[in-house]
């Protein structure tokens, strides 16, 4: 179910992993109720998002490129004259992962945050992290998130 409103949110139809040519990456159909959810690779995640983006008159970009099935993805989010934010999915405590703000730019430390970006991808080099300039950011972080 998710997954179906996951992809609605891209524009794509809810047609199966097969009917997506999803298969090839190594993802399976779910066969019972049981098995968790298939995502999405990340870097059609990130390939929607920046069409997504564009196609409201904004600008993404690719900062840096992770694993390309599996790694993390920090969005930096950044709306004219506001401050930028980091998002980050997150487990929930209904064992979804969704998107949540973990990090605010303050302008009197604003190399603070650009200091936990560079921590980030040394500590984790399979994370992507893609910068969204665009007003209204939150609504590109709630399709992702469905």
């Amino acid at each position: 179910m998710l997954r179906a409103q996951f992809l609605r949110a891209l524009g794509l139809r809810a047609l199966g992993l097969r009917a997506l040519g999803l298969r090839a990456w190594g993802l399976r159909e779910r066969r019972a109720s049981m098995e968790p959810e298939a995502r999405l690779p990340t870097h059609v995640t990130v390939s929607a998002l920046i069409r997504n983006v564009e196609a409201e008159g904004g600008f993404a970009y690719v900062v840096s490129k992770g694993e390309r099935d599996a790694g993390v993805l920090l969005i930096v989010t950044q709306a004219r004259g506001e401050p930028a934010k980091l998002w980050e999915r997150m487990p929930q405590a209904d064992g979804q992962r969704c998107f949540t703000m973990t990090r605010e730019q303050r302008a009197e430390h604003s190399q603070e945050f650009t200091e936990y970006l560079r921590k980030r991808a040394i500590q984790d080099p399979d994370c992507w992290v893609v910068e969204l300039e665009i007003s209204n950011p939150e609504r590109f972080i709630d399709t992702i998130t469905g």
